[in-house]
This record gives structure tokens, sequence and C-alpha cells, in this order.
């Protein structure tokens, strides 16, 4: 009977180990898949974060030029002006936007200068208008400090066709 005890708990020991064998090949396979999975994960963040970046990087902006068949020549942009916007209208009518370096007051004068010859002129000075007709066109001409930079100037200016 001591001989049927030992074999019976030979065999219990026996399948014991075996199980836990098992199991812990069990859970290295499902430890290493975790693992696998976890830096799959992270890979894929990586590589997202890297596609964020990338699209929030800032890009340089695309150059702006003046409508076909506008009159610079009557209505001179100032030196070194950076053009922001700038459209032609169906009705051929313009709207040009820029950004300039030079203070208000020197963009004021400048613009009075070139509305000097225009007929029917009439400025405000709150955010500085000047409108009139010139070679043609009827021109409002808006200066304004930059929000950013007081020391610089954005203008926008319209020209319809009379």
């Amino acid at each position: 009977m001591k001989r049927g005890k030992s074999i019976v708990l030979g065999l219990s020991v026996s399948m014991a180990l075996l199980f836990s064998a098992c199991n812990s090949e069990d859970s290295k396979s499902q430890d290493t898949t975790v693992n696998e999975k976890v830096e799959d994960t992270s890979k894929q963040e990586d590589n997202s974060s890297n596609q964020e970046s990338d699209s929030s990087k800032p890009t340089a902006p695309e150059a702006v030029s003046l409508p076909e068949g506008f009159p610079s020549e009557e209505f001179p942009l100032m030196d070194g002006a950076v053009i922001t916007e700038s459209r032609l209208h169906d009705d051929g009518d313009m709207t040009v936007a820029f950004s300039t370096a030079k203070s208000t007051e020197e963009v004021k004068s400048f613009y009075r200068d070139v509305m000097q010859s225009a007929s029917d002129v009439s400025t405000e000075d709150d955010d500085y208008f000047i409108k009139g007709k010139k070679s043609g066109w009827e021109t409002k001409i808006k200066v304004s400090p930059d929000q950013g930079d007081a020391s610089k100037s954005n203008v926008v200016m319209d020209l319809e066709k009379e």
C-alpha cells in the first residue's frame, strides 16, 4: 500500500511539474505576444507622432503675385511689400492686401502722395482710409498697424472699374 501511495504521490508531483512547465511556457509565449503588441503599438505611436510633427511643421507661404492687369504704375506697392492676398474679381475689380515693415505714418504719407492727382479724395483717420477716383478706377486704400507688431503696417487696396 505504501508503494501505491508513493506511485500516486510521484505521479501527482510529476503532473504538477508538467502542468507548471506548460503554464510557464504558455506564460512566456503570452508575455512575448504581449511584448510584441506593445512594441508594435509603440512603433505606431512613434510613426504617428512623426507624421503629426511633419504636418505641424510650418511651411513657407506660397508666393502671391498681383492680379493680371493690375495698374501698378498708378497704384504702386511700397518697397518691401509682401503680398498676402490678391484677387481678380469676375467683374474686373481687384483687391490686393500686403504687409510692410514701414510704419503706418510712412504708409499713409506714401498713399496720400499716390492719390494726390485723384479726384473725389476723402480720408478717415481712425483706421486710415483714403478713397478717390484715379485712372478709371474707384480706389479705396486702408492702412492699419500690424496686430502683432505696431511698427509694421497692413494695407488693403480695392480697385473698382468706373
